[in-house]
C-alpha cells in the first residue's frame, strides 16, 4: 500500500501540473505507461467515493485503512 503522505504529495504535484482537461491528462499518463493500470484504478475508486459523498471512505482508502 502506498504511504498516505507520499500519495498526497504525488497528488498535489500532479494537480499543480494539470493544464487542460484533467481526465485527458490522466488518460495520457496511462497510455504513455507513466501510470500503471493499478494506480489508475485506485485513483478512479477514490474519485468515485468522493463524488458519491463518501469522503471518509476515500480518505481511508488513501491511507490504507
Amino acid at each position: 500500500m502506498v504511504n498516505g503522505q507520499n500519495f498526497m504529495d504525488e497528488l498535489n504535484k500532479f494537480a499543480g501540473n494539470i493544464q487542460g482537461d484533467p481526465r485527458q491528462q490522466v488518460q495520457n499518463l496511462l497510455n504513455n505507461g507513466q501510470m500503471s493500470q493499478q494506480t489508475y484504478s485506485r485513483f478512479q475508486k477514490i474519485a468515485e467515493q468522493i463524488q458519491s459523498g463518501n469522503a471518509m471512505q476515500a480518505i481511508m482508502s488513501i491511507f490504507g485503512r
